[in-house]
């Protein structure tokens, strides 16, 4: 492990200050488990605010929830900007986590391919590879949503603060083809523009490129989540925000 990177038992990780991470960066890990005999008691206790700072307490026994009263105008806008912020920071986290984490699956999908070849007593086998790519696929959909998230909440901050709107179609078009990727026509390699039902008009697999999603692994993706969702680049953009919810926005990469 790496001097300066080292990790608490639980959800806690630390992203690399540049990517590719080095080698013996260790990738994001929880092996926290509850103390031994404890259980949740859903129906005790009181509601958590996002941020976790105070407590929000129940109603009362068979009492209804007054609504809050309206803030003043100024007040609603600190408001607003608060969860913008929060929000984003927290994708732009997910991002660096769900990256890394592809990027190990990737890396190792990679190497078992190439294990394969080498026909030793030590080699995986191809039923090795398809657990491998599996993990590719499941963590590769984990970025692009964490991914589309972040974005949507950088144009929400832009919006706040008075910065030009920049969307980015193809990722939405990457992000719907899998969300609706059941809708599709396949191949055994390739998913493609299914039957469409009556009114039916747009298609975001036409989006992508070759106007298809292909279903397997290209050496190229342990750069690029289906070769589209670059590493480099949203992580890059994802440590810009990272830390936007600090109270003193303490990033060590800035």
């Amino acid at each position: 492990m790496m001097a300066g990177c080292e990790q608490d038992v639980g959800m806690t990780y630390v992203p690399p200050p540049e990517w590719p991470p080095p080698p013996e960066w260790p990738p994001p890990v929880d092996e926290w488990t509850p103390p031994l005999g404890w259980t949740p008691q859903p129906g005790r206790g009181v509601r958590i605010p996002p941020d976790g700072m105070g407590l929000l307490l129940l109603p009362p026994p068979g009492g209804e929830e007054e609504p809050p009263a309206e803030p003043p105008i100024e007040e609603q806008k600190k408001i607003n900007e608060r969860v913008v912020k929060r929000m984003l920071a927290m994708w732009a986290r997910a991002v660096q986590r769900d990256a890394h984490s592809y990027y190990q699956a990737a890396m190792k999908a990679a190497w078992t391919d190439r294990a394969i070849d080498y026909s030793e007593d030590w080699s995986p086998s191809e039923a090795d590879l398809a657990v491998a790519l599996e993990e590719v696929w499941v963590r590769g959909y984990k970025l692009v949503l964490s991914t589309y998230q972040m974005h949507r909440w950088v144009r929400a901050y832009r919006r706040l603060t008075g910065q030009e709107d920049r969307p980015d179609e193809m990722l939405r078009a990457l992000r719907n083809t899998i969300e609706h990727l059941d809708e599709s026509s396949f191949t055994e390699l390739t998913a493609r523009k299914g039957v469409s039902p009556p009114g039916r008009k747009y298609w975001s697999i036409e989006e992508l490129p070759e106007k298809e999603l292909f279903l397997g692994f290209d050496p190229g993706y342990t750069e690029a989540a289906f070769g589209l969702v670059n590493l480099k680049s949203v992580t890059e953009e994802a440590r810009k925000y990272a830390y936007l919810d600090s109270q003193d926005n303490d990033n060590p990469y800035s």
